[in-house]
């Protein structure tokens, strides 16, 4: 007879979600508006699909580049520490994004958000740390849905969102929201 599972850790399993909601919203909320803020930056309609798409990657890029470096800082000082650190890094640059204005700026500030938005694997190794073996495929198995709520929002908050003066102008009206366009 197989021994009874452990109950999950809700409560922490919980922020895990939220984390994971926050990681897929900072990595896809620009893609129902990039190509505005291309053309928005200047960019010509020959480049735009180009200059979209690599900004749109550099994210990804950055956390292809960094998540090795991310394990190696979570073994040294703690999962905990590192998930608290890239969720507050990873939030500042994505602020730091609605303030480009040119397409370079645009990459540069993705990359950096992707380098610090280190939570993918370290959350993971974090699940493995707080379940055991009765109650480990469980804590997976509700991991995709964090993943999946985020993309959902980041696709319906990017689109709602973006040019906030234009779609809300009784509410963003300020002259701020004209000069950074994409700044929520």
């Amino acid at each position: 007879m197989a021994p009874a599972a452990t109950p999950l850790p809700r409560a922490t399993l919980a922020v895990i979600l939220c984390i994971q909601i926050g990681e897929a919203l900072n990595g896809c909320v620009l893609f129902p508006f990039i190509v505005f803020m291309m053309r928005d930056a200047g960019i010509s309609e020959r480049n735009l699909g180009w200059w979209s798409g690599l900004v749109g990657a550099s994210f990804f890029l950055g956390q292809v580049v960094s998540s090795y470096h991310w394990g190696r800082l979570a073994d040294r000082y703690g999962c905990k520490p590192c998930i608290v650190f890239s969720c507050v890094a990873a939030g500042l640059s994505s602020v730091a994004f609605g303030f480009a204005k040119t397409a370079p700026q645009a990459v540069f500030v993705r990359f950096v958000c992707g380098v610090l938005n280190g939570t993918i694997g370290i959350v993971k190794s974090y699940v493995t740390q707080i379940t055991d073996e009765t109650n480990r495929p469980a804590a997976f198995a509700l991991m995709p849905l964090g993943f999946g709520l985020g993309l959902v929002a980041a696709s319906e908050l990017g689109g709602s969102l973006s040019r906030p003066a234009d779609t809300w102008p009784g509410v963003f009206g300020a002259k701020f929201w004209r000069l950074f366009p994409y700044a929520l």
